[in-house]
């Protein structure tokens, strides 16, 4: 099966279904959990390329579209991130009935890997975890934020979207959404990473120095069940199109391997 909608009529995702190739006893399933904004856009081969290299083996394997973007249904002004974890639960829930597994892992990239530790702190039926490229600093990440506006039909002057059409609206990372959402993004971090319930949890770090200082600070700050850490020097995957890129080949046979 390909792709498909799911959710209910007032919350319809758009997900792609890709079954596993090797059909073991029992089935594994994982949901793709995807950044959000042109980091969305630019991570796209990649996370395609996960979840070919994932069902290839073992796993059945779904990635979707949060409420709000990409090809689900809701308008970018009523989303907030509340509504994106209840997305992940949806999404796990629909893995799992379409592949027949008792349990199901989430595999969370950039938003996505922050989302995806929220989530595992109360997910009954949480295999593991896969954290990659996790936001280290929500109010870097959004520090970018500007008036959306419109144009007039001629295009000749830009204009604020008048009040009472509703909230208002800022681009962050070249995408339009609500002032509460940005505001939300801005309080983003690690800390849901050192809660995270999973019986494993992976961490992968590439990128900024910093940034792999930071998750190699969570790992050693987190207790409790097993947290493996991962470093290595691919291309961050959300870069695609920027002199030099590759895609993370390594980065996705290790989550591959760590599975």
């Amino acid at each position: 099966m390909g792709p498909f909608f799911f959710g209910s009529s007032r919350r319809r995702l758009f997900g792609v279904y890709t079954p596993a190739v090797e059909l073991e006893a029992p089935p594994g399933a994982v949901v793709l959990c995807q950044p959000w904004g042109t980091e969305y856009i630019h991570a796209h081969r990649a996370i395609v390329r996960l979840g070919e290299a994932l069902s290839r083996t073992r796993f059945h394997v779904l990635r979707f579209d949060y409420y709000g973007s990409g090809d689900s249904g809701g308008d970018f002004a009523e989303v907030d991130l509340e509504g994106w974890r209840s997305d992940i639960r949806t999404a796990a829930d629909e893995c799992l009935s379409m592949s027949g597994a008792s349990r199901v892992s989430l595999v969370g990239l950039r938003i996505g890997a922050n989302l995806a530790a929220d989530v595992a702190r109360d997910l009954a039926d949480l295999d593991a975890l896969v954290v990659w490229n996790p936001i280290v600093d929500g109010a870097a990440y959004a520090s970018v934020t500007t008036p959306a506006r419109r144009r007039d039909p001629v295009g000749l002057r830009p204009r604020r979207r008048p009040a009472s059409h509703g909230p208002d609206i800022v681009k962050v990372l070249g995408s339009p959404l609500g002032e509460e959402l940005a505001a939300e993004l801005r309080q983003v971090g690690l800390a849901p990473i050192l809660q995270a319930g999973a019986e494993r949890t992976l961490i992968v770090g590439s990128g900024e120095p910093a940034d792999r200082a930071a998750l190699r600070r969570t790992l050693s700050d987190r207790s409790g069940p097993t947290l493996d850490y991962v470093e290595n020097d691919d291309v961050p995957a959300w870069l695609d199109g920027h002199p030099g890129y590759a895609l993370p080949i390594s980065t996705i046979d290790t989550i591959r391997r760590w599975l």
